[in-house]
């Protein structure tokens, strides 16, 4: 498993093996850096592929089984329909509520957790450049979260699925920081 750590100690080590057989360093330099960005590009957008922080992105292995989960909601709307149907087949699923939505609609938070499904933390506000955050703002975003979730629900979650898939070091220090498990 290719790690952005492992990524950057490979790099400067080749940089250094350019440069020690006479290539020019600015040269060495740019190309490594190139190949390195496109890698970093394709860790953040990759979720399963834990190069930022490991992310829970399958189960444990065994048996055959399929996990649904539900992200984005509670939504007037739709999260009710989608608790009627979970309820009549009996299927247990995960939602993945974002925080001020789940403030606006409490019911349909404490209706998912009674009815017992898993409730994860999907940010605050699910903000468009929510990647850009210094990692300290995105703590601020995911404990804000919690706190609307607990206040409508009771429970406090501890899973957390980064807004539209992406992760990056600063998002990696926030999950570090409120001790999150991330799920992709």
């Amino acid at each position: 498993m290719l790690k952005h750590w492992v990524v950057i100690y490979v790099a400067i080590a080749v940089i250094a093996a350019l440069v020690l057989l006479g290539v020019n360093f600015w040269l060495a330099f740019t190309a490594v850096l190139v190949v390195k960005l496109g890698l970093d590009a394709w860790g953040a957008i990759n979720v399963r592929s834990n190069y930022y922080m490991n992310v829970l992105s399958k189960g444990a292995g065994g048996e055959k089984a399929v996990a649904l989960s539900f992200d984005d909601g509670p939504v007037n709307g739709g999260t009710a329909e989608i608790l009627d149907i979970l309820k009549a087949h009996q299927v247990p699923a995960a939602f993945f509520f974002i925080g001020n939505r789940a403030a606006k609609a409490p019911a349909l938070v404490r209706r998912a957790h009674d009815e017992g499904h898993l409730i994860g933390n999907h940010s605050y506000a699910h903000q468009t450049l929510f990647d850009l955050l210094p990692a300290a703002r995105m703590k601020q975003e995911l404990q804000k979260a919690n706190d609307a979730i607990e206040a409508a629900a009771g429970v406090k979650p501890r899973l957390f699925r980064p807004p539209y898939g992406v992760t990056n070091p600063m998002l990696a220090r926030a999950v570090k920081a409120g001790q999150f498990i991330p799920v992709g």
